[in-house]
């Protein structure tokens, strides 16, 4: 893969073009397994064998942008440890952080891989780049996490997104579909037809943004009623992007720039009396409005399509997460960072319990049985259902809605699962 599409496939997590976490593929490869999700007990559970060795795991992340990562792992190997998998304990033995720092990535993966001797690694990182995939592929150690990185796509990844492989698209992987959380989230709440909205897309104005172009661009068409670049840095005066607005008068305005951006330009086009919805991908952090009021009072109004599924919406998944957490003597929050992690764990455990029903938990045998069809079944609350390896081909498109009122997230659009979209015509 050329370096520039890797470098652009990195800003996704920072334009927001990532989806959450279900599958709708439809993809021709069979599903011959099913594995359950968090509230469930698959095939592969069972009694703890203290003769068997353990699942060895660690995690590999940027942890600055990604609180209470391990937190979310620990939380759930512990509820697991309790049946175990296939008599197999679940052992974590700790966190690399890579510091935003390409090479630390690679070290702190081979640190685990050749010093710690780890079965799986629990990695998000936007510097997860391909000499640390490579290495992961050569060694046969699969990884889980958020699948923003080209390293999750491809017949040849050892790399399993708890959301598949988002940049499918705009990196061209043949067959490639739309993803329609994107935009589905904005048209229950407008009661609108999908295809049926106007929309002004603010977008970084830089690589990353004109690489997310090319789905914007695929998915909305003639919709979009201007596209216009924000710089990424120097930007004090919002008033042209305001008036562009005001002479638009789209039903929808996009932000999809990084998260400071989009919180003054959300509160610049709300406060400049635009009364449609304004909506980014960046701005859901739990937390983040208690922590900060001045924050809270300036996204209030905007709405945010949120990738991970939001404990506003109150649903067993994020409830079972809050209580697994607070079995480790953590509070009953669940921060992104730990929603990310928790949720790449599940989906490592069920595909784990599938490898051990059928026989032997190891490198070949993991591969042989996720390769040839296994689908990790979602629970109401939680993330969705995502099929492998359909999951390497195209992203998972799930995503909920939330709103700042009142100083607060409410739901708009509880976490749900729609369908992937056919790219238009040439």
């Amino acid at each position: 893969m050329k370096r520039s599409h890797v470098r652009l496939a990195a800003g996704l997590l920072v334009v927001g073009l990532l989806a959450a976490a279900c599958g709708d593929s439809k993809s021709s490869s069979s599903s011959t397994t099913t594995a359950g999700g968090s509230g469930t007990t698959a095939a592969g559970g069972g009694a703890c064998d203290a003769s068997k060795p353990s699942i060895k795991l660690g995690a590999l992340v940027q942890l600055a942008n990604f609180a209470g990562f391990e937190d979310g792992i620990k939380a759930r190997i512990e509820r697991e440890n309790k049946t175990c998998i296939g008599g197999r304990k679940l052992e974590f033995v700790g966190t690399r952080d890579d510091a935003s720092d390409p090479q630390k990535n690679l070290d702190g993966a081979k640190d685990l891989v050749e010093k710690q001797k780890v079965d799986a690694i629990i990695a998000t990182s936007a510097v997860l780049l391909p000499q640390t995939t490579d290495y992961l592929a050569s060694k046969k150690i699969p990884y889980f996490g958020w699948g923003f990185m080209p390293g999750f796509c491809g017949k040849d990844s050892w790399g399993y997104g708890f959301n598949g492989c988002l940049s499918s698209f705009a990196l061209g992987v043949p067959g490639a579909k739309l993803n329609g959380s994107l935009t589905e989230p904005n048209a229950k709440v407008l009661n609108k037809a999908s295809n049926a909205y106007s929309i002004v897309l603010f977008n970084s104005d830089d690589d990353a943004g004109k690489f997310g172009n090319i789905q914007y661009q695929a998915l909305w068409g003639k919709q979009l009623l201007a596209t216009v670049p924000v710089p990424t840095q120097g930007v004090t005066d919002f008033t042209q992007y305001v008036n562009t607005v005001k002479s638009k008068n789209p039903d929808v305005v996009v932000v999809s720039t990084d998260f400071s951006t989009a919180i003054k330009l959300k509160a610049s086009i709300i406060q400049g009396g635009y009364k449609g919805l304004v909506v980014d991908y960046t701005t859901y952090i739990p937390g983040l409005l208690d922590a900060s009021k001045d924050t809270a009072a300036a996204l209030e109004g905007g709405y945010s399509n949120t990738q991970v599924p939001a404990a506003e919406d109150g649903g067993e998944g994020t409830k079972q997460a809050a209580a697994d957490l607070q079995a480790i003597g953590k509070p009953a929050f669940v921060a992104f960072g730990a929603a990310v992690s928790y949720w790449s764990v599940d989906v490592m455990i069920s595909m784990y319990k599938a490898v051990a029903a059928a026989g032997d938990v190891t490198p070949d045998n993991f591969r042989k049985v996720t390769e040839a069809g296994v689908t990790y079944k979602g629970v109401s609350g939680g993330i969705g259902t995502i099929k492998y390896p359909d999951g390497h081909f195209n992203p998972a498109p799930c995503a909920g809605m939330v709103q700042v009122k009142g100083g607060k997230y409410v739901t708009a659009v509880p976490f749900q699962c729609y369908t992937l979209l056919d790219p238009p015509a040439k």
